[in-house]
């Protein structure tokens, strides 16, 4: 059993919000909501190690870029053997 609030007396530990925020109107938050995201490039036949990793690959052959500067073995997977969704 909780006892009743009492809404006369605030409590210091709790901050209350400074009445002179800005306040979003509903115009600002439809323009917010009809933001367009930016288009990412997905990677579709990354090496096997970035996907091992699982991490963007850029898909630069024969060495992508990431196993490029980790001295990593970059390996390719067949084309043909790939899952089609």
């Amino acid at each position: 059993y909780l006892p009743p609030v009492n809404t006369a007396h605030k409590s210091p530990s709790h901050p209350t919000r400074p009445q002179n925020i800005h306040t979003v109107s509903l115009t600002e938050e439809q323009d917010e909501g009809s933001r367009k995201r930016p288009k990412y490039t997905r990677s579709k036949t990354g090496c096997i190690t970035c996907r091992i990793k699982k991490v963007k690959c850029d898909e630069i052959k024969p060495d992508c870029n990431r196993c490029r500067l980790g001295n990593k073995d970059c390996t390719w997977p067949d084309l043909n053997t790939l899952k089609k969704r």
